[in-house]
């Protein structure tokens, strides 16, 4: 699997599932960006332009779709799938 961002470490692609559009995404235990480790239940925080808010919680699940893109649900929130890209982890 080729990702969007280079300097993105996945873990290996576990079960495979199909958006509603027809695209695939596989879900994954781990990535790694910049040396930083993000896992299931990892702490992290979101902040959302469009609403000027900060969001923190946990990793529900993390995803890589067919397109190459990491992504992942925070518990809590309202928010759909984030990018990995732009999540802080906090440190706990």
């Amino acid at each position: 699997m080729k990702l969007r961002n280079e300097d993105i470490i996945i873990a290996e692609l576990g079960e495979e599932r199909t958006f509603v559009s027809g695209h695939k995404n596989w879900r994954i235990e781990w990535a790694e960006i910049f040396e930083q480790r993000f896992e299931i239940g990892t702490l992290v925080s979101f902040f959302d332009e469009d609403d000027e808010e900060t969001y923190f919680g946990k990793i529900d699940w993390m995803i890589v779709t067919e397109l190459g893109d990491v992504e992942v649900s925070i518990s809590d929130s309202p928010l759909g799938r984030i990018d990995l890209e732009l999540l802080e982890h906090i440190k706990s």
